[in-house]
């Protein structure tokens, strides 16, 4: 399965992933949960903080924890077999990358200081 092939919450989780990778967090803060009726939320845990995103509901053979747990895997498969141009397509559909403002102002709300803003000394 490839990034095309994923259902769109998972696509949408895979866009966000990127925007928190761009703006500099680390991959081993993000995760991704599945809750009743297939909903998809996207998780930030670091600084001592948490941010959570929503992504969308899945198709219903997705609601058990089993076929979840299947189609996670596949995502991270994906993911990492992904081109650059790939993972650019996927990124620029997502809801952080169209409201990038928001996005980054909802994390600094949050108490978050972003990576990449950081000096480099």
């Amino acid at each position: 399965m490839n990034l095309a092939e994923l259902p769109p919450p998972m696509q949408e989780f895979v866009g966000t992933f990127q925007a928190l990778r761009t703006l500099g967090f680390n991959a081993d803060d993000i995760q991704c949960a599945v809750y009743a009726h297939g909903f998809v939320q996207g998780q930030l845990f670091t600084q001592e903080r948490e941010f959570r995103f929503d992504c969308g509901f899945l198709p219903e053979e997705f609601h058990n924890n089993e076929p979840f747990e299947i189609l996670y895997k596949a995502t991270c498969a994906a993911l990492q077999a992904a081109t650059n141009d790939e993972l650019d397509k996927v990124w620029r559909a997502s809801f952080a990358y169209a409201n990038s403002a928001l996005f980054v102002m909802a994390l600094v709300q949050k108490g978050f200081c972003i990576p990449s803003a950081k000096k480099k000394s």
